[in-house]
């Protein structure tokens, strides 16, 4: 948590790194993967009417069940044949929303007010990930990032194995660092390092108890 003594962008000045997650802690993952589904609904739908059908299926099922086997499933539930499995990945981790993704309103507030290094550190197909990054907007806010991390090369967080990427590029000690993210996965790789952790709820909560507006950010950009 961050002591009530401090505003955040103190708290966070005051590491020399600032990690953060990527899925759910810089934009919301959702609005890419409904944007990709909607595509692939539309390619293999021979009508308006099965192009909704499908769409629903593949975000109902996700939600419900995560993304294993999904395309699979996908193709048995309609009977629509033998799925070209690395076709559909193709179009998944190369999709491209219209109009782009835009980065949650508390990220210009941080990262247009702090003076310290941060990065990216993001689970995920490389490939996808990087696709997401680039369609962030705006993109200025994407420039701020000194650095970029994809753990999947290396090994998925929690595994504390891509610090030592970090470490190399950076030469920071983990106990200089925090990770801001959204999830176990986050908060048991940040404790696998030595690293602090911070929930990016909290940190949103305390921009808006510090008098953050996030309404007119949302306007002005």
């Amino acid at each position: 948590m961050i002591p009530d003594a401090q505003s955040p962008q103190e708290y966070l000045a005051g590491f020399r790194l600032v990690m953060f997650d990527l899925d759910d802690t810089l934009f919301e993952e959702r609005l890419y993967l409904e944007s990709a589904y909607r595509e692939i609904a539309f390619k293999f739908s021979g009508s308006d009417d099965e192009e909704h059908k499908y769409f629903q299926w593949l975000q109902e099922t996700f939600e419900a069940q995560g993304r294993r086997q999904l395309f699979q499933n996908f193709f048995k539930e309609f009977s629509l044949g033998e799925p070209d499995i690395p076709e559909l990945l193709d179009m998944l981790r190369n999709h491209k929303v219209p109009g782009g993704l835009r980065y949650f309103p508390w990220v210009p507030k941080v990262l247009e007010d702090i003076d310290v290094k941060c990065a990216v550190v993001t689970n995920g197909n490389p490939r996808q990930q990087r696709n997401k990054l680039n369609q962030l907007v705006p993109k200025e806010l994407t420039n701020r990032f000194d650095f970029f991390f994809f753990a999947n090369e290396v090994a998925p967080k929690p595994s504390p194995k891509v610090f030592s990427l970090i470490q190399e590029a950076i030469g920071v000690d983990a106990s200089q660092c925090l990770m801001v993210g959204d999830s176990d996965v986050d908060s048991d790789f940040a404790h696998s390092i030595g690293a602090h952790y911070l929930h990016v709820r909290s940190l949103e909560i305390a921009l808006r108890n510090s008098g953050v507006n996030f309404s007119s950010l949302n306007e002005a950009k």
